[in-house]
């Protein structure tokens, strides 16, 4: 039996890898819960029948004991990822890390180095995307040379309105200083997949975002501090109630941890989520275009944008047979062979967070568990380069210049 503490009992920490050791009871057992908050401690620690001495409030308390489990999965804020990690692994604790690694290049390099120096112990990154059947298949497809040599790749994630306005205007990513850069937090994922495609290391990044439209100065006239008071309260895209629907399924469960419609309801009159789009205090980027080239001569252009209909990712892949066109929320892949019929491919479907990813991952995480000699996708090693990607396309766009690699 592996034994499991969960650092971070949020949204990633409890309800996803908390409840998917709950689907693996034959193999882990969660059995210590790192977790500031109350609430969320004591829910935590009730699903998973852990005792109250093995419940903690910050991790320092957690890491003074001898070892308490064989791994810790860390999914606690984007700013606070750094220190447990290391402490876990030269505590000896294998570690199921969420992304971003870390928010500074410097500490994703010295985790990426800690994991080198002790071989011996698992660091997985919550890489989950390259776990999903779509994009399995495309890195078949890619691999296999179906359309040739690859020449360049179009990659969009949709955040979707409602996604972005729940979680970078009124919550805990709104603010930079209080996180980390939108194209890190939310897109390392598909820098991690643009690496991965293309089979190459990084050479340049260019990119340019800014925030468009989330701010005061385009606030409707009819627009009030908060949506209770708003007249178009049930018209407005925006609202939170419109958003916030059911407190017992995503995001309704972030703003009322306890799911019940009576937290719901004075959570939106009196808290942070009840706030209007246009009056809150963020400062986080809303759209982000980025040029990147790679050592092999293939050209991506990675595009994010929070104004979209749905959460999904889309992606052209195009190369000198024939080219790819791929719609994760479809679930469909389109293959084009130059003179040919188009072929469409329906990736197993897989039942979890990110198109199946989270489940795959999860499961690729207690698999090598059990061998430490498997090969596994997303070791911390292999992600550094694509958070560096991240982290340049950030200081391109700030600094309005070509970046070059070698400088990160």
């Amino acid at each position: 039996m592996i034994r499991l503490a969960i650092i971070g009992a949020g949204n990633r920490g409890m309800e996803v890898y908390g409840k998917l050791a709950l689907n693996y009871r034959d193999d882990v057992k969660v059995v210590s819960i790192v977790e500031p908050l109350d609430l969320k401690r004591k829910e935590c620690a009730r699903q998973h029948s852990v005792q109250d001495e093995l419940c903690f409030k910050n991790y320092h308390d957690f890491f003074e004991k001898d070892k308490l489990a064989d791994a810790v999965i860390i999914a606690n804020h984007d700013q606070r990822h750094y220190e447990p990690a290391k402490l876990a692994i030269l505590k000896g604790y294998d570690v199921l890390l969420e992304k971003p690694v870390a928010v500074d290049a410097a500490e994703i390099r010295e985790l990426a180095g800690l994991s080198k120096k002790y071989p011996d112990r698992l660091f997985m990154v919550c890489h989950v995307l390259r776990y999903a059947p779509f994009f399995q298949e495309l890195k078949k497809l890619v691999d296999g040379k179906s359309i040739g040599r690859i020449v360049n790749i179009q990659h969009n994630e949709n955040i979707g309105y409602y996604h972005f306005v729940h979680s970078y205007v009124r919550g805990n990513w709104r603010k930079v200083s209080e996180s980390s850069p939108l194209v890190l937090a939310k897109s390392c994922h598909d820098m991690d997949i643009l690496l991965w495609l293309a089979g190459s290391s990084c050479k340049s990044v260019s990119a340019f975002g800014g925030v468009a439209y989330f701010n005061r100065e385009n606030a409707p006239d009819y627009a009030a501090p908060m949506c209770k008071d708003c007249k178009e309260i049930n018209s407005c895209p925006y609202s939170a109630y419109k958003i916030y629907l059911d407190p017992e399924v995503w995001p309704g469960n972030v703003v009322a941890p306890l799911k019940t419609r009576e937290e719901l309801e004075l959570k939106l009159k009196e808290g942070p989520y009840g706030r209007c789009a246009y009056y809150c205090d963020n400062d986080t980027i809303d759209h982000m275009s980025s040029a990147i080239e790679f050592a092999n001569g293939i050209s991506a252009v990675f595009s994010l944008s929070a104004f979209t209909a749905n959460i999904s990712r889309t992606i052209k892949i195009m190369g000198t047979h024939g080219e790819i066109r791929g719609d994760m929320l479809s679930n469909q892949i389109e293959i084009s062979v130059f003179g040919s019929k188009k072929d469409i491919i329906v990736p197993p479907v897989v039942e979890s967070g990110h198109g199946g990813g989270d489940l795959m991952l999860f499961k690729e995480f207690v698999d090598c568990m059990k061998d430490k000699n498997r090969e596994c996708l997303t070791t911390v090693e292999l992600s550094l380069e694509s958070h560096l990607m991240a982290l340049a396309a950030e200081k391109s766009r700030i600094t309005k210049r070509t970046v070059d690699m070698d400088e990160m």
